[in-house]
């Protein structure tokens, strides 16, 4: 699995943890990716976010060839290192796994923060509701799509009233049934928010477009 790129903060962060030379602290924050509350595009519930905040995380730190391991349980994870020098973090979560880079901090009281988005658990969480349909239809599908210069928006029944933009080489492909549960609408969604973000469109300017597209 490829490696996801977190966002790396160092904070001041009041623990009761003793620090030393060469000690760092980590702790692994996880965040929404979409903070809608549309069940539809939000990624996921304030309470499923809870709990993935309480882990537990498999964190690897390295400099050069030295690696140390901790499975944190706790929230804090310290570490003792050889060295000062730079940082590379592996957090693996059990639905993502993310790479971090950062120098070593100047502060030993200083804890990093290791912010993960809660985007890949809820892409699974739709894969295993949809298994088929994510497989089709899933934000992977749509990089490829765009790779290959097929580039499309889905959309249920009502697709015949729009024609093929021609400004972005876009067009409008009918999926049966993608309104027939909420994790297919889910799917479709990210299909689409992806496909957009690939082509520098966000959806107000997409809808903005699609009313353009339309046959009069």
């Amino acid at each position: 699995m490829k490696y996801l790129y977190g966002i790396i903060i160092i904070i001041l962060v009041s623990c009761n943890i003793e620090t030393e030379p060469n000690t760092v602290i980590a702790k692994v924050k996880v965040f929404k990716s979409d903070t809608s509350t549309s069940i539809i595009s939000r990624s996921t519930h304030d309470k499923v976010l809870k709990d993935l905040n309480k882990g537990p995380f498999l964190i690897n730190l390295e400099q050069g060839e030295y690696t140390q391991q901790k499975y944190d349980t706790t929230g804090f994870s310290k570490f003792e290192l050889p060295t000062k020098d730079s940082l590379l973090v592996r957090v693996d979560t059990g639905y993502g796994k993310y790479r971090f880079r950062y120098p070593f901090p100047k502060n030993p009281n200083d804890t990093i923060v290791l912010w993960i988005s809660d985007y890949a658990y809820s892409c699974l969480v739709d894969s295993i509701i949809e298994p088929e349909f994510y497989t089709r239809f899933g934000p992977h599908q749509a990089i490829i799509d765009f790779n290959n210069n097929d580039r499309k928006m889905l959309a249920g029944g009502f697709i015949n009233s729009y024609k093929r933009n021609e400004k972005y080489n876009f067009y409008y492909s009918k999926v049966v049934g993608c309104e027939s549960s909420t994790a297919i609408t889910r799917i479709v969604y990210k299909y689409n928010k992806k496909m957009l973000e690939l082509m520098g469109l966000t959806f107000q300017e997409f809808y903005a477009l699609r009313e353009e597209d339309r046959y009069k």
